[in-house]
């Protein structure tokens, strides 16, 4: 049985007043009456109900409403935020590991001190990367590396890439 019900007992069925309850449902323990009045209840319940589920659905498609038209506006701030997400990602990752900031001129030159691999140098054990400078400038434009195998030569060539 569905909806708002008085449930009494097989031993107090007694005491049920005759002509205002009216019987809904039998059970093995218990009866189940209605009133008027709770007939009248449970109405307005439903009703109330339904306005909120409507009152609900306006309210959600204003919000809908007004997102669409900021749209572009929502947009834009999240391509800002994902940028100084970005920024500060480097920004972290660069003070823990004491990365700087490259300094650029007009020179026709390079100069890269104690450059290291953020990668390589984190797989390594702890110690064991080596650190290397790179200068090129009107006097070497031209770098041969050589080595041995696995000894960093195309780290280096990457860097310069």
């Amino acid at each position: 049985m569905f909806g708002y019900y008085i449930e009494v007992s097989k031993p107090n069925l007694k005491l049920i007043p005759e002509g205002r309850y009216e019987r809904r449902q039998t059970l093995s323990n218990a009866e189940r009456f209605i009133t008027p009045e709770l007939k009248e209840k449970e109405r307005v319940i439903l009703e109330a109900e339904e306005k909120r589920v409507g009152l609900e659905f306006q309210i959600f498609g204003d919000v809908r409403l007004k997102i669409k038209e900021q749209s572009e506006r929502l947009q834009k701030l999240a391509r800002l935020i994902s940028s100084l997400d970005v920024l500060q990602s480097f920004a972290s990752v660069s003070d823990q590991n004491g990365y700087v900031r490259p300094q650029f001129s007009n020179e026709r030159a390079l100069e890269i001190k104690n450059s290291r691999h953020p990668v390589i140098e984190r797989v390594m054990r702890r110690g064991t990367f080596v650190a290397n400078d790179i200068k090129m400038d009107e006097t070497c434009d031209l770098l041969m590396i050589t080595g041995p195998n696995m000894g960093g030569k195309v780290r280096i060539c990457a860097k310069l890439h």
